[in-house]
């Protein structure tokens, strides 16, 4: 490799020269992954290799085509570079530009493309799907090609110094990467974490340090590199030597035979079988532990962010999913063998023997074929774990490929490499085939009432008048039948048929009547002497804009509340377009309270095609509901137009129209955002406008927002303060307040929803919304309200360790009095949190309310302690004197009293202490204000809205919140752009009726973290 040869041939030789060498690792190596740090090149090699490559990188941008046939020597140097890049503190690419040259952005994307082709040739390593990989995408591969990078040799050395066991370096390589991981989440190192999730390249590395003689499956010069500079560090080779005395005493030490544990029984949990939009889809029902049990192992889990896997594959599931009720979404090509556990490698997690023996144990039957109960109301079938099935109903089987289902059967499609069938069990030829399948049916017997004395068919329990001839039927073909009947009093009398039995008495005595039949089946009675008039049902719709297209498309929920269950009820549903009957279809009601959606089987009956052919064409409809006996209601739907699309026409005009032609168009500006002014030569001026367009009124979609195409840079990108308006505004609050409400958030979810085609004009429309958001929290929370809320504008957004950090600064406890310029002292904070993360300690809302802990406050004096030594390191890393010295300069050490007035100071300004104090009623809100909304998904806040208003609400309102109603609501505090997909009409009207529960959502959406945030 010596002589002085043009520097392009001398790239095509390395390049030659590096095919060959990594194309005999992968042929040695099968299917391990490769890395470009195995070059096997010297010092003066890589000399060579990098001025080569500097020297041709020169004349040969990295984005021209010239690197794509002799790609390796750039990748082998930018490899180089990567196992010398320190992370936070020192940049890759100025290292990159001193040493090879500038780049350009298309450069540095051009030189992740190299990676990728080298990938998909010779089998290169890929970088893993992590959150420091996806924000340093470009910087990822050589990081990843350098196998251990220099940052992370001395936590690598104290992590293995620190562990306390043997190290089997004989074990599997997750068996040998468990305790060295364990270590490195208590010391809380980030990258070395991420670093060790990939078990052969971390093994491969520990067996070298610990024993340097073997072969440990990644080429030897490249180990034995990184062995030799891991010695250079003083720090990180005492740790090393540490360790391995330690592993040698542990070695020599006698083993202890372990104690024979009784065999785990395994726990089976069932499979949901889901059914969204004609597609199939499965969840898992995970069955539950002991909740004290439960708790502790959720506790330590959550503590270390645990993510399982389940059968070693797919998507991570948070470990507080798996301790929860609820099903965890499935997404397999194949399912495993039934003995496969459900989650592997749980030997090594800080959880009780219990918790650990419970995760072991954990299995799915999963061999086809698999049996599921019939879809419910939510369209979720349950799986059936025995091998008998009733003859009366339907049923689901998922099979295999090859078998095939009679013609009867319903196939519902394909799931987990298995067809879905839907069978009526009651159907011979389905019986046939599912006894071939390995099924029994079983024969059941038959009941039905005679007659109609029955009165108010909504109890729990029939009832029937006293005096009433109560007759039913039994029907069993091919068996016997026998019904005996236990009156109030006690007595009993049995009657017996064959095939078929009609039986009939007069009832005489008032009380409770037991009817058992078949299999131990049962049926209850009341006998009464007069009726019960009291009504328990009220029906309830969501139906969004309430348009005859929502209808048509089923964008419809009917919600049946009552303050009992009512069973077995009749529906009947009622359509008239322009007030002509149309359709009548009915329907047992399901037990209530209930919902019916857009999916349930009446829609089918009601809405086919002649019918909603009729209902589009009409211009009015009306839903009539009737429940036997109960409530009669109906619900009003009005024609809206179709979808329109915008147009621009050459001279820059804009231009809507549908099917019926051309529509008006209607404009608002910055200084006037609540005025809709129609107009017809409208045309994109210099200003941001919001148009919309519509048939006599615009309508609530289609906003489309135009600016200026040009942002010169002397321009302020700003919007004039509207002046008019707010004089406008304050006359129409003194005049109505709630009709002002309604122009105001109907303003809002126009300008919040449009479409923005330029950085100025999302500026300037993100100013006319938030000014909007002020204006409806005032007109929907109250004055006061609105004014606190102003008060706290600076806290909002911020997390609780924000809140502590900004608390100790201000209580001067943990920060030491230093001449540090304004961006140290940032870099400081940012350091900070990323410790305290890392570490998990526990600085959250919910550990302020108790004294904190003598080891907290310990580990917080060692978190700021680290912190300024991370801050010399990086301010030294890059030439600059550091303004302090640790040993002289640096004292932390506080007591616990200290970190517990700082943490108590957090959770009044992250709590938003003075907002609670306007929520009613005041216990209520004490309540709410407890809840961890850093920790909660937006499902999960609005849950506990929904809960929380419906034990709080005032009683005196009439009409009722219910779940869609609520997330409207939220969504419209914290998101308006994603309202106005929702039901938001109806939430704004119930918030105008409804303080209490506004400001209480209101509260939400703020400490949620999502308010007055612009999309």
């Amino acid at each position: 490799m010596e002589g002085a040869i043009e520097s392009g041939a001398e790239i095509e030789q390395l390049h030659a020269l590096l095919s060959a060498h990594f194309a005999g690792l992968r042929a040695e190596r099968g299917d391990a992954p490769i890395y470009l740090f195995e070059h096997d090149f010297d010092n003066a090699d890589l000399k060579m290799l990098s001025a080569a490559v500097r020297s041709s990188l020169a004349r040969y941008p990295i984005e021209s085509h010239w690197w794509v046939p002799r790609h390796l020597p750039l990748l082998v140097a930018a490899t180089e570079i990567g196992y010398v890049y320190r992370g936070t503190g020192t940049d890759f690419w100025p290292i990159f530009g001193e040493q090879l040259g500038q780049t350009s952005l298309g450069d540095r994307g051009a030189l992740s493309s190299l990676f990728r082709q080298s990938v998909a040739r010779l089998g290169l390593a890929q970088p893993p799907e992590t959150p420091w990989n996806f924000a340093f995408c470009h910087i990822a591969w050589p990081v990843l090609h350098a196998i251990l990078p220099i940052e992370l040799h001395q936590p690598l050395a104290r992590a293995v110094r620190d562990v306390r066991s043997h190290i089997d370096l004989g074990a599997s390589d997750a068996e040998l990467i468990a305790p060295v991981r364990n270590r490195a989440r208590l010391a809380g190192g980030v990258r070395l974490i991420a670093w060790l999730e990939d078990h052969y390249t971390a093994a491969a590395v520990i067996r070298q340090l610990l024993q340097p003689s073997g072969n440990h499956g990644i080429t030897s010069s490249a180990l034995k590199r990184i062995a030799a500079d891991l010695a250079q560090n003083e720090s990180a080779n005492n740790a090393l030597r540490e360790a391995r005395k330690r592993q040698r005493a542990l070695e020599a030490q006698p083993k202890v035979r372990p104690r024979r544990r009784a065999e785990i029984e395994p726990k089976f949990a069932p499979l949901m079988l889901r059914k969204i939009e004609q597609r199939l889809s499965l969840a898992l029902k995970i069955p539950q532990m002991e909740q004290a049990a439960r708790d502790g192992a959720r506790s330590a889990l959550d503590a270390i962010r645990w993510r399982a896997f389940l059968w070693g594959d797919g998507r991570p599931v948070p470990g507080r999913n798996i301790f929860s009720d609820f099903p965890l979404p499935v997404q397999i090509d194949v399912f495993p063998e039934p003995d496969t556990p459900l989650i592997a490698d749980v030997a090594a997690l800080p959880i009780a023997q219990q918790a650990k023996d419970f995760l072991g144990s954990l299995r799915v039957a999963s061999a086809a074929p698999i049996l599921f109960s019939d879809f419910s109301d939510d369209g979720d079938a349950l799986q059936r774990t025995g091998a008998v099935i009733a003859d009366s109903g339907h049923c689901i089987v998922l099979v295999g490929p090859v078998q095939t289902a009679p013609p009867e059967a319903e196939q519902l499609g394909r799931v987990a490499g298995l067809r879905g069938y839907r069978l009526d069990v009651a159907d011979p030829a389905n019986q046939a085939w599912l006894a071939s399948m390995g099924f029994a049916v079983r024969k059941t017997t038959r009941f039905s009432w005679i007659g109609d004395a029955e009165i108010e068919q909504h109890r729990p329990i029939r009832r029937f008048r006293v005096g009433s001839f109560i007759a039913f039927e039994l029907s069993s073909p091919g068996g016997n039948c026998e019904a005996r009947l236990t009156a109030p009093d006690g007595n009993q009398s049995v009657l017996s048929g064959t095939d078929t039995l009609l039986a009939g008495f007069a009832a005489k005595d008032v009380g409770l009547y037991r009817l058992r039949y078949g299999a131990g089946e049962e049926q209850l009675f009341e006998v009464i002497a007069v009726d019960d008039a009291l009504r328990l049902l009220t029906i309830d719709i969501d139906a969004g804009t309430a348009s005859t297209t929502d209808l048509a498309d089923r964008q419809i929920t009917l919600r049946f509340d009552s303050v009992a269950t009512v069973q077995e009820a009749e529906l009947q549903l009622m359509l008239y377009c322009d007030g002509r009957a149309v359709k009548v279809v009915r329907e047992i009601l399901p037990d209530t309270p209930c919902r019916l959606g857009g999916d349930h089987m009446i829609w089918d009956h009601l809405l086919d095609t002649d019918t909603v052919e009729q209902l589009l064409s009409a211009r009015r409809a009306e839903l009539c509901l009737t429940v036997a006996g109960l409530v009669e209601t109906s619900f009003a739907f009005e024609q809206a137009t179709a979808p329109f699309a915008w147009s621009k026409q050459a001279d820059g005009q804009l231009v809507a129209s549908d099917e019926s032609g051309n529509l008006e168009v209607f404009a608002a500006v910055p200084q006037q955002p609540l005025m809709l002014a129609p107009g017809t030569n409208f045309a994109t001026i210099d200003d941001v406008k919001l148009f919309r367009a519509g048939h006599g009124r615009p309508l609530q979609t289609g906003g489309y927002c135009v600016g200026p195409r040009i942002w010169r840079l002397g321009d302020a990108p700003s919007a004039r303060k509207p002046d008019r308006l707010l004089r406008q505004f304050e006359v129409a609050r003194a005049r109505d307040c709630e009709a002002d409400g309604r122009n105001i958030v109907d303003a809002l979810i126009g300008w919040a929803a449009a479409g923005v085609d330029h950085p100025v004009t999302q500026f300037r429309r993100g100013q006319i919304v938030r000014q909007l958001e002020g204006w409806m929290v005032e007109q929907i929370c109250g004055h006061a309200w609105s004014q606190r809320e102003n008060a706290l504008a600076e806290h909002k957004g911020r997390s609780f360790v924000e809140a502590f950090l900004a608390a100790c600064a201000r209580l001067n406890i943990g920060y030491c009095s230093l001449q540090m310029s304004r961006a140290q002292r940032a870099l400081l904070d940012r350091i900070l949190m990323r410790l305290i993360d890392a570490r998990a300690l526990p600085i959250t809302l919910d550990t302020s309310r108790e004294p904190i802990e003598e080891d907290v406050g310990v580990a917080l004096d060692e978190v700021f302690y680290d912190a300024y030594v991370a801050l010399a390191d990086d301010i030294e890393s890059v030439g600059d004197m550091c303004p302090f010295n640790l040993d002289d300069d640096v004292d932390v050490g506080e007591v616990s009293e200290n970190w517990d007035k700082a943490l108590r100071a957090a959770a009044r300004e992250a709590a938003l202490i003075e907002l609670v104090d306007l929520l009613r009623p005041l216990d209520a809100g004490d309540t709410l204000s407890l809840a961890d909304f850093e920790s909660m998904l937006p499902d999960d806040v609005v849950d506990l809205l929904n809960d929380w208003i419906s034990k709080n609400r005032p009683p005196h309102h009439a009409r009722q919140w219910n779940r869609d109603l609520v997330e409207s609501a939220y969504w419209l505090f914290a998101r308006p752009a994603v309202a106005a997909r929702l039901s938001w009409k109806a939430a704004a009207e119930r918030l105008l009726a409804d303080r209490f529960s506004a400001r209480a959502i209101r509260y939400a959406a703020l400490r949620a973290g999502t308010s007055l945030r612009v999309e």
